[in-house]
């Protein structure tokens, strides 16, 4: 690693690689390209969003950040300090154990994280998460720009596959969860203060949703394009569910334990296959549902 030079309490409206930055101040208007091995300790990001692309071996310890976005990185540390919004993503092509590495170490805190193409990844993802220091994340969100998962992938992180590996149960402040498209067939073990998941695309069915029954504050669940044949009888627990979505199952019955959801608004069970009378009866069990898609 090439010596760092020192810069100490600056105004600093650009970055320059194989520096260590102590009490620094930046105003960043532009994403900052092509830079390594850089340490950024105490420094102050006064710009909202602050962009990173092919950013390597850099640290920030206890820097206060509202959005950092990280395009293209690798061997990225984050200590101590505050992070509002984190916004990872990298290339689909992008190849593993090249890039895409981030350790969150001691006392930082981080509200969302967004991870664009993380499924070379997701169990990296997963591990460094699963650590006391982040139990201030409310927002976890994995997401792809394309629809479509590569099997070889899939053969080499087994935690894909199998919901019960991914432990977030831990992250006490998590409200909002999207795992889409990530070829789950088990509903991870998650934290009551959950609100909002989304786990459509994936191949979940009726016998591993068991976890969600103990989620008292949800509100919204999306489980579209899954492997449900029978409606899931946990749900009947969640008594503050508003929005429920299981289109794009193959449902072909709903149970009348479905009028115990008082609470609920809205419920999508298009792309199903219930008969006319099992529609009807839904409509009789939910008179206070405001929009019923069938």
């Amino acid at each position: 690693m090439n010596r760092k030079k020192i810069a100490q309490r600056r105004s600093l409206q650009n970055v320059v690689k194989n520096t260590h930055y102590q009490g620094c101040t930046f105003y960043l208007e532009h994403p900052i390209v092509d830079i390594e091995n850089v340490i950024f300790e105490n420094c102050s990001f006064r710009t909202a969003k602050v962009r990173f692309r092919n950013l390597k071996k850099t640290k920030f310890k206890n820097c206060n950040i509202n959005t950092l976005v990280l395009k293209e990185f690798n061997e990225i540390e984050l200590e101590a300090g505050y992070i509002d919004d984190l916004d990872l993503e990298l290339k689909p092509t992008s190849p593993p154990l090249l890039c895409g590495k981030v350790t969150f170490s001691q006392n930082i805190r981080i509200k969302k994280i967004r991870w664009q193409n993380a499924s070379p990844f997701i169990d990296d993802v997963i591990n460094n998460i699963h650590i006391p220091s982040l139990v201030s994340l409310h927002y976890v969100v994995f997401f792809h720009v394309e629809n479509e998962i590569d099997n070889r992938i899939l053969s080499m992180y087994p935690s894909l596959k199998n919901g019960d590996e991914l432990k977030l149960s831990h992250l006490h402040a998590l409200t909002t969860l999207g795992l889409t498209d990530y070829a789950l067939s088990k509903i991870p073990n998650l934290p009551k203060s959950m609100t909002k998941i989304n786990l459509s695309h994936n191949s979940i069915c009726e016998k591993h949703c068991n976890s969600l029954s103990m989620l008292d504050c949800l509100s919204k669940l999306n489980l579209s394009y899954n492997a449900f044949e029978n409606f899931p009888l946990a749900l009947i627990n969640l008594k503050n569910l508003e929005t429920l979505d299981l289109s794009h199952n193959r449902l072909s019955s709903i149970p009348s334990q479905i009028s115990q959801l008082s609470k609920l608004r809205y419920l999508n069970l298009s792309a199903n296959s219930l008969s006319s009378v099992a529609k009807k009866n839904i409509a009789i069990w939910l008179p206070n549902c405001s929009k019923i898609d069938l």
